[in-house]
């Protein structure tokens, strides 16, 4: 099964684990508020993908020629 919160606690491990050096970073193309909205952006859609995949299979009927 899906575990959206799985996932995000494991993007949050590696947020921790660079989020120093990438503050630190003075040769980034982007700003420290950018990467804290794409890591918000990534963590949101975990459980709205699951969401959209677990009313896509409940809907069924999904297999070529009406399997």
């Amino acid at each position: 099964g899906s575990d959206p919160a799985g996932v995000v606690a494991q993007v949050g491990r590696w947020d921790a684990q660079v989020g120093d050096a990438l503050i630190e970073d003075t040769h980034k193309t982007f700003s420290d508020g950018r990467h804290t909205a794409a890591v918000s952006h990534l963590n949101g859609f975990f459980g709205e993908r699951a969401a959209f995949v677990d009313q896509w299979l409940a809907a069924g009927n999904h297999c070529p020629g009406g399997g």
